[in-house]
C-alpha cells in the first residue's frame, strides 16, 4: 500500500522486492492519485524530495566521471514528470496559499517557469517547504459545501488497462492548448546554467552541455555582466578561485642598481623587472657581443640575448606595447588561458554556440568582456 505522502525512506524500507533504483521509484511514485488538489500536491512533494535525491546521486557519481550520462537518465525524467503534475494542479488555489512572500523564498509565479526550464537545483527545499505549508493550510481549510466534498471523497472508478495511455495523451493535449492559448510563456532562447558538474548552454536552436570548468565559469561571469570589461583579477574573485599569489617587484632605483648587468643576469630574477629595463640589458648586452672577440663568449652572451627576446616576446602585446608584471598580468595569463580552452570545449559540441562565445569575448588590457552584437536576455544561474 502506497502511503498518502511517501519520503525517499519509505520508499527504501518498503521490502526486498520493491523498487530500489531511481527509475523504479519514479514509476512507483507515478502511481500516486492525483484525484484532488491535496493528492497533487503530496505526489509532487513526493517526487521533489525524490529529485533530492537522484541530484544528490548526480553530485557522486560526477566526482568520479565528469561526463556521466545520469543527469539525462535519472535527474531530467524527474523534472518533467513534476512538471506533468502541474497540469493536474490548481494553480489559483496553491497561488492563494503559497508562503512566499512574506517567507523568503521563491515566489509561486517563478516555480512552474523554474520547474519547466530545469533551473531549480538550488531551491528544491524552498519549494518542498512551500508545497507543505499550502498543504498544511488547505488540510485546516473548511470544506466549501458537503456536496462537493462528498464528491471529492468518491472513489474514482476502476482505470481500464488504456487509461495511462490516454492520461498521458490528455496531459500533451492540455500542454499544447495552454502554449496555443498564451497561457504558458515559450521556452528562453539563451540559457547559461549550471547542473552540477555541468552547464547546460542554449542559444536559440543549438544546445549543449560542457564540463564545469574555470574557463566555462568566467564566461558565465561575463554573460551576466555584458559590455563591462572586467579586470581578470575580478574575474578569478568573483568565481572564488585560489588567491592570486604576490610577485615580488622592484622599484626604479633598485633597478638602476642592479640594471641586470651580464655579469648578474639571472633569468630567474627577468620578473622582477620591468620590461624597458630588459631592454635596455639587451642592447648592453648585444654591444658587447659585436665587440667581443672570443667567440666563447660571443656564444655565451648569443644565448643570454636570446633569453631576454624570448622573455620579452612574452611581455609585449600584439601591437608592440608592453604589459603590465605582476597580479593582473599573471592573471590575465591564466584567465586568458581558461577562456580560450573553455571556448574549444564549447565549439567542440556545438560550433554555433563556440563561434558566439569567440566572437564576443575579447580581451582588453588586463581585463576581458563580453560585447554581442545585439541585446540577448540570457537566464543564467
Amino acid at each position: 500500500m502506497i502511503p498518502l505522502r511517501p519520503t525517499i525512506r519509505d520508499l527504501e524500507q518498503w521490502g526486498r522486492d520493491q523498487p530500489k533504483s531511481p527509475k523504479e521509484i519514479l514509476a512507483v511514485l507515478e502511481k500516486m492519485p492525483t484525484r484532488t488538489t491535496l493528492e497533487t500536491i503530496a505526489k509532487i512533494i513526493a517526487k521533489l524530495e525524490h529529485l533530492q535525491y537522484v541530484m544528490g546521486m548526480y553530485d557522486e557519481r560526477c566526482k568520479r566521471d565528469r561526463a556521466t550520462p545520469f543527469y539525462d537518465t535519472s535527474v531530467r525524467p524527474v523534472i518533467y514528470s513534476i512538471e506533468a503534475d502541474f497540469l493536474d494542479l490548481d494553480m489559483d488555489t496553491v497561488k492563494a496559499h503559497w508562503p512566499y512572500p512574506p517567507l523568503d523564498g521563491p515566489m509561486w509565479p517563478e516555480v512552474p517557469k523554474r520547474i519547466k526550464h530545469c533551473i531549480i537545483s538550488h531551491c528544491v527545499p524552498d519549494i518542498i517547504q512551500g508545497f507543505r505549508l499550502v498543504q498544511r493550510r488547505l488540510e485546516k481549510a473548511p470544506a466549501p459545501n458537503s456536496g462537493a466534498s462528498a464528491e471529492a471523497e468518491q472513489p474514482a472508478p476502476p482505470a481500464s488497462p488504456a487509461q495511462p495511455e490516454t492520461t498521458k495523451e490528455n496531459r500533451e493535449q492540455k500542454r499544447q492548448a495552454s502554449e496555443t492559448a498564451g497561457n504558458s510563456e515559450p521556452p528562453p532562447q539563451y540559457v547559461f546554467k549550471n547542473e552540477g558538474a555541468t552547464w547546460r548552454i542554449i542559444y536559440g536552436e543549438h544546445e549543449t552541455t560542457v564540463d564545469d570548468t574555470k574557463g566555462v565559469r568566467y564566461i558565465h561571469h561575463l554573460t551576466k555582466n555584458p559590455n563591462t570589461p572586467i579586470e581578470c583579477l575580478d574575474i578569478e574573485r568573483a568565481c572564488s578561485d585560489a588567491i592570486v599569489r604576490e610577485v615580488k617587484t622592484v622599484d626604479s632605483e633598485e633597478a638602476q642598481d642592479v640594471d641586470l648587468h651580464p655579469d648578474t643576469f639571472n633569468l630567474k630574477q627577468l620578473e622582477d623587472y620591468d620590461v624597458t629595463t630588459i631592454q635596455r640589458a639587451k642592447d648592453k648586452l648585444e654591444a658587447e657581443w659585436a665587440s667581443a672577440g672570443d667567440p666563447s663568449r660571443k656564444a655565451e652572451l648569443q644565448e643570454q640575448i636570446h633569453a631576454l627576446d624570448e622573455y620579452l616576446g612574452k611581455n609585449l602585446d600584439i601591437h608592440g606595447g608592453t604589459r603590465p608584471v605582476g597580479p593582473q598580468e599573471d592573471a590575465r595569463k591564466r584567465v586568458s588561458a581558461a577562456i580560450n580552452t573553455a571556448k574549444r570545449s564549447i565549439t567542440a559540441k556545438s560550433d554555433i554556440i563556440g563561434k558566439h562565445f569567440k566572437s564576443f569575448i575579447t580581451a582588453r588590457g588586463t581585463a576581458f568582456i563580453y560585447e554581442p552584437d545585439r541585446e540577448l536576455s540570457w537566464v543564467l544561474s
